[in-house]
């Protein structure tokens, strides 16, 4: 009798497996299981891109009625609405000061500008709101109520885990405040004037950054405290 019960739970078992098997392989799960949809879960209306009419009884929106989505395969975050429709594409999630730990709940985002490129800008994380339309090259994360950001520009790191990174060259060089409006304008930044005058900067490039070192002596008056 044992064996038998055995066997007839491995036959359940086998079973059960294609029913598993494409529950684990929907490409548009249910957003509170926080799984990674497929991009054909979205179609583009026009100039609209909108989850697919099927897929939106898979969507739970906060009290807001907003919902964010994370697709695989290029990774991107999106913010969608109770309408299925995109409000918020390329989300940045990935840093210390982005979403949805932003400074002052002040987030980025990008759009492609072209066959590489993408253009920046900044939306209110509650609301999802743009408040900087995305027409920047690199833009930094909000921080003490600024942000700057440029065109033209290069993003390099100040240390090789870049947890710090300038904008080098480019056109002017705009400090930002929480309502989007310029309040700095300055030339572009040099390396000379990313290292404050250091004899010795170099430059490197490691897992796709480009590293400034700027080289500064111990008892230089410039150096950051760490």
């Amino acid at each position: 009798m044992h064996l038998s019960f055995l066997k007839a739970l491995a036959v359940l078992f086998l079973s059960l497996l294609p029913a598993v098997a494409a529950h684990a392989a929907a490409p548009c799960p249910d957003t509170r299981l926080g799984q990674d949809w497929s991009p054909k879960c979205f179609e583009t209306l026009g100039s609209r891109r909108q989850v697919k009419q099927a897929y939106r009884s898979k969507l739970h929106f906060d009290r807001r009625g907003f919902v964010t989505v994370r697709i695989e395969d290029p990774l991107e975050l999106v913010a969608v609405n109770r309408q299925g429709t995109v409000v918020v594409p390329g989300i940045y999630f990935w840093g210390d000061f982005d979403y949805p730990n932003a400074y002052g709940g002040i987030s980025r985002f990008s759009v492609p500008s072209g066959a590489q490129a993408r253009k920046c800008g900044y939306f209110e994380d509650t609301t999802f709101a743009v408040i900087v339309p995305p027409l920047y090259d690199n833009c930094s994360s909000f921080q003490d109520g600024e942000a700057t950001v440029c065109n033209g520009c290069t993003k390099v790191c100040t240390d090789e885990d870049c947890h710090d990174s300038r904008f080098l060259g480019g056109d002017s060089l705009l400090t930002l405040d929480a309502k989007g409006r310029t309040i700095r304008k300055t030339g572009p930044q040099t390396i000379e004037s990313i290292c404050q005058d250091s004899p010795r900067p170099t430059v490197s490039h490691q897992d796709g950054h480009t590293i400034v070192d700027c080289d500064t002596p111990k008892d230089s008056p410039f150096q950051t405290p760490q």
